[in-house]
């Protein structure tokens, strides 16, 4: 008789975000990091572009609405689900839109909210209003925390309290000589290396959102994504322009 092997079955999570074909960041960074840490990864482009957007000259960018659009009306037609969705760079109201109806259509799931709003903020109505407040966890960094919680001044832990969603975590808030992650109002502080490293954000979203998958308390991932952040900007040597290097960190990620 054949012997069948039964595995367990990996967690499902749902990714929109950008994928830039040249340069580690984004979709390229968080799509690996989830396989890795046993996360089957899921990815919808928002839009496709050359390379990342910092660094490089003259690059090529489409936006991808239409069939990020698509995408998400099949999947609710058909009734997929998933565990969790993460989401990072949107390019469009419409995909924000989307993404809350598909969002609503399953209660259950997690949503992971990333709102990368950009310089010029068109994003940061839709992302506040119909977007963040189905989050089970929103995590702006310092910036994006400011548009959305409409708050001013030096950033505070205390700016929790004015951004929707269950949790909320305000990423890159420095204290002191090194940075800190405010959680619910609680600040967990890190060490910080002073360089800006496309794809580290992303690569610490994509841990948090994995753990607490796996049955993490998000204070415990948010000490370990910062924890493997501080490694991988420390041991990328190459150019910056080209991304963090996650291979550098392949083996903490395996053994978490």
């Amino acid at each position: 008789m054949k012997q069948v092997y039964c595995f367990g079955m990996p967690k499902r999570c749902a990714l929109f975000s950008d994928i830039p074909s040249l340069g580690s960041s984004s979709t390229t960074v968080m799509c690996c990091v989830l396989e890795m840490l046993g996360v089957e990864a899921c990815p919808v482009a928002t839009a496709v572009s050359s390379v990342q957007p910092k660094g490089f000259l003259d690059p090529f960018r489409q936006e991808l609405t239409d069939g990020f659009c698509g995408i998400l009306g099949h999947w609710m037609r058909m009734g997929y689900r998933f565990d969790g969705i993460l989401t990072s760079r949107f390019v469009s109201v419409a995909e924000v839109h989307a993404t809350a109806a598909f969002v609503s259509s399953q209660p259950e799931t997690l949503l992971f909210c990333d709102p990368v709003i950009g310089e010029d903020g068109f994003l940061a109505e839709a992302l506040r209003d119909a977007l963040a407040p189905s989050a089970f966890l929103l995590m702006p960094n310092v910036a994006g925390a400011r548009l959305l919680s409409g708050m001013s001044g030096a950033p505070d832990p205390s700016w929790c309290d004015a951004l929707p969603g269950r949790h909320r975590m305000i990423t890159g808030m420095k204290v002191g000589e090194g940075w800190a992650v405010a959680l619910d109002g609680a600040l967990l502080p890190f060490g910080r290396i002073p360089v800006s490293i496309p794809g580290t954000g992303d690569l610490f979203d994509a841990i948090v959102t994995a753990l607490v998958l796996r049955g993490n308390d998000l204070p415990v991932a948010a000490e370990k994504a910062a924890t493997l952040a501080y490694l991988a900007v420390g041991r990328t040597i190459r150019e910056r322009k080209y991304g963090l290097d996650v291979t550098s960190i392949r083996k903490e990620l395996a053994a978490i």
